[in-house]
Formats: structure tokens, sequence, C-alpha cells
């Protein structure tokens, strides 16, 4: 039995806290585990009690814990440190830990999504001395090999849980939920972020509706949160357009936060209610919003880059119009056209057979990445790197040779 360090989001409903969900009981059963949990705060929780939890922002400002990890090293004395966060984030978490790896003795293993293009050369330097490193798709391994990076690249994808996302009864769905029988629902459930560009999944919808007056754009996220003041904005664009936007806009909250929204049970039957499921991102690691929404036979439109390109291979996708440069990491991020979307919603909503026939497609796709198989991937990952042994150091010669007089 080894000592692990797990670091990344945990007993929270986000991506990365999935992943704490399905390998932290499978650490667990072979290992003892503690976690240092993002975006978790301390309270009360009955898999949180399972573990030495640590909450990464208490006692600091950084919401990612760098502030604790060197203090968590020195003290748990871990066999492995495995982190569940963005390419930087390990970094930083890697330079706060570094100075005791050799002392300590304990592998660094960072998994990992790209989810844009052009990563900057100079992250070849830290993540070369990291013991393993492992991303989702053969797209990320690919972005991380064009920076030089020549060592073994883990890829491991992301797990559904067929088990809390499945295909229901719309019209049952609808009606527990109150939502209209006869209207056509484009759903998006990303978070309103930069990243994912809710500007233009409101510009093509508005777009695509303007001649429906039965289509209805469903936003599962914050109001305002990171990114756009979603209301007033749906109104301008409406404006612009000569749409009326009275009753279009479906909102799930007005309160609705990563702390409060929809319970999984929820969340699936407002997937099943919807026709189609959207992205307008500018890159995308995985996309695990259009993945669970996939598993209950709903068609998902997504951008052709990055990630959404090679899970979604086989449907129609939004072609890029511009491309721009990441200001904070000078990556290359492709903008999905909102006309495109719009007539890609238009082909769906005059075709329902073909809709029905490409959501068949998506719900088979996505069967492919089931979570007792992405573990056990895991799994095998976190043995292979605790079995490694050390580098030999390099000899550097004795030293200042004595003076022969």
């Amino acid at each position: 039995m080894s000592k692990i360090l797990y670091c990344g989001d945990a007993f929270v409903e986000t991506g990365f806290g999935r992943v704490a969900e399905n390998l932290l009981p499978a650490l667990a059963e072979e290992h003892e585990v503690s976690v240092l949990a993002v975006n978790y705060h301390g309270d009360p929780d009955k898999e949180a009690r399972k573990y030495d939890t640590y909450p990464a922002m208490l006692h600091g400002s950084d919401p990612f814990g760098s502030h604790r990890i060197g203090e968590l090293v020195q003290k748990i004395k871990p066999d492995l440190v495995w982190v569940t966060n963005d390419i930087w984030i390990g970094i930083s978490l890697w330079k706060a830990v570094k100075a005791f790896k050799e002392s300590i003795g304990f592998k660094f293993f960072v998994y990992t999504p790209i989810d844009s293009y052009g990563l900057f050369p100079e992250l070849l330097e830290p993540i070369n001395e990291w013991d393993g490193i492992a991303t989702y798709t053969e797209f990320g391994a690919e972005e991380l090999r064009k920076i030089g990076y020549e060592r073994p690249i883990g890829i491991m994808g992301h797990g559904t849980d067929f088990a809390k996302f499945f295909p229901m009864d719309k019209t049952e769905c609808r009606e527990k939920l109150g939502v209209p029988q006869d209207v056509f629902i484009v759903f998006n459930g990303n978070r309103n972020q930069p990243r994912k560009r809710i500007d233009l999944t409101i510009k093509g919808f508005i777009k695509f509706a303007k001649d429906k007056p039965d289509a209805r754009l469903w936003l599962n996220m914050g109001s305002k949160d990171m990114g756009w003041d979603l209301i007033p904005l749906f109104k301008r664009v409406a404006r612009d357009e000569g749409y009326d936007p009275t009753g279009k806009l479906i909102l799930t909250s007005p309160s609705f936060s990563t702390a409060n929204c929809l319970t999984i049970e929820q969340l699936n039957m407002v997937y099943n209610a919807s026709d189609i499921g959207i992205n307008t991102c500018i890159g995308e690691g995985w996309g695990l919003v259009n993945t669970e929404h996939a598993a209950t036979g709903v068609a998902q439109l997504v951008p052709d880059h990055t990630s959404c390109k090679e899970i979604f291979s086989g449907v129609p996708r939004i072609v890029i119009e511009s491309w721009e440069v990441d200001r904070n990491y000078g990556l290359d991020r492709g903008q999905p056209s909102p006309d495109h979307l719009a007539e890609l919603l238009t082909m769906y909503y005059e075709d329902r057979e073909q809709l029905r026939a490409d959501g068949e497609w998506c719900k088979q796709r996505i069967e492919e990445f089931t979570w007792p198989g992405i573990t056990e991937l895991m799994m095998s990952h976190v043995e292979t790197v605790l079995a490694m042994k050390p580098e030999e150091p390099e000899f550097k010669g004795f030293g200042t040779p004595a003076k022969i007089a």
C-alpha cells in the first residue's frame, strides 16, 4: 500500500469533480489516500470524510492550493502526488513541491485536458521534470508532442456515468419540468465564462429562430458568472436582428451557480427535454456537457476544432470562421461561425429523422467511454508510475581537483 496525495476538484459537481468521484474510491481500495480538494470548502460531506481531506483554498488565496501543497507533502510524505487540472495549475503545484521531491522521494503525475492549439515551448522544461503526464484525447497528445515532449503520454479520455445519464421519455420530462410540449429547445449547459463564448450561442440561435416562433434557447448556467450578462445581451442581439425575444430564452435559475445548480436527476431530465445540444466554445479539452448530453441520445452540435472534432467526428460540426490568440497563454483558439450554427440548426429543425439518427450516433460514440474502463486505465498508470525507479543522479565529477606543486 502506497500513500497518494490527490490534488484536484473533489466532492463538487464539476468536470474535474467527476474524475475524483470515480478515481478516489478505486485508489482507496489499494492505497492510503489524502485529498487536496479544489472547490471544496470543508462543509460536512460523507464522501470527504472517507479521506484525509484538505480544502485547497484554506489559509491562503490560491484556489488550487499552491500555498498548502508544500506543507502537505512534508506532513504526508506521499509516494505519489496525482494532479487533475489544467497544465498551468500542474506546473504551479510542481514548483511548490519540487524542492521536496528528492528528500521525500515522491512521484509527480498530471492528468490534464489540453483545450487549445499552440502551447508555448517554454512549458517543456517543467513537464519534463514530472514522472508522467496523461491527457484526454489524441489531439491533446499531439499538441504536447509539438512542443518537443518525447516521453510516453497517457491518453485516458473521460468517462460518463450511464446510470446517471440515460434516455428518458421527452414528453414526461417536459411535463415534470413545466416545459411546453410544442417547442423546439436548443440547449447549452456550459459555464458562462470567456472560453465558452455564450455570445456566439445567442447570436447563432437568434439567426436560426427569427422565422421559427416555436424555437427556444435553454441556457443552464449563471446569468452573468464570469462571462456575459445573458438577458441584456439576448435582448440586444434580438433587437439588432429584428427578433421578438419575449418568452424565447429559458434560464434554469436566476441564482444559478456551481454551488446552486440542478441535481444529477434534474439535469438528466433537462438533457432529455431538449431537442439538441450545442457548444460554441473556442477550445475544448473534452466537453463534459456534450458527452453527458449525448448519453441521452440527443444530437450534439459542436465546433470543428480541438477535442470536439475528435469526439464528434461522425456528425456535422460548426465551421471555424476566424482565429484568435489568447492573451493569457498565447494559445490559438478558433471561433465557430454563428451563421453556420444557424444553418445547421435549421437543417435539423427541418429534418427530424436526421436529428434522431445523429442523436443515436452521438449516444453510441459516447458509450465507448465508460467510467469503469477509464478508471482501470488510470489505476494502471498509477501502478506504473509508483513502480518507476528513480533516475540516477547525473555525475558531475569530483569537484575542484587538488593542485599538485
